[in-house]
């Protein structure tokens, strides 16, 4: 809860737009069928950083700072990538090594399903990295909360 609030700290209003992302990329995540989950979160992301990008070229040129656009720049590589790391675990449950993966797209395929809620939040919204945007991984995310005592 740390990062969620140090977020809405830092970002005010705009916050709202990176909450709305996620949770709309969330429940795509848990609803669409696995074959086309990670392409509606890739479409609908980047969709909504282009329209609040194309809003501030209109309304704000020339005016950089912590708004909306930038914060939907630092969700769209979480959320798309765990889509995508989700969509490559359930490859690799259905197909095993028959799956046409890269062994990059092995390694962090999340063959466990999408995770839960809770593991999503804490991902998105990790201390860490919620106002400055670093993207990682989630098996990294997995990695470093088991290190730390936080996962079983």
């Amino acid at each position: 809860m740390t990062g969620t609030f140090i977020h809405f700290f830092v970002f005010g209003m705009s916050g709202l737009a990176s909450l709305l992302q996620n949770l709309l990329s969330y429940f795509m995540m848990i609803c669409l069928p696995a074959k086309y989950q990670h392409t509606a979160v890739f479409v609908t992301s980047a969709s909504m950083l282009a329209l609040a990008q194309a809003h501030k070229q209109i309304y704000n040129p020339g005016i950089n700072g912590l708004d909306v656009p930038m914060n939907l720049m630092f969700n769209f590589c979480r959320v798309t990538s765990l889509a995508c790391a989700v969509s490559d675990g359930l490859k690799i449950k259905k197909l095993g090594d028959k799956a046409n993966l890269k062994s990059r797209e092995r390694a962090f395929a999340i063959t466990e399903g999408v995770p839960s809620f809770l593991d999503f939040w804490c991902y998105i919204y990790f201390c860490g990295a919620c106002i400055s945007g670093p993207w990682y991984e989630f098996k990294d995310f997995q990695m470093y909360m088991r290190a730390e005592g936080h996962y079983k």
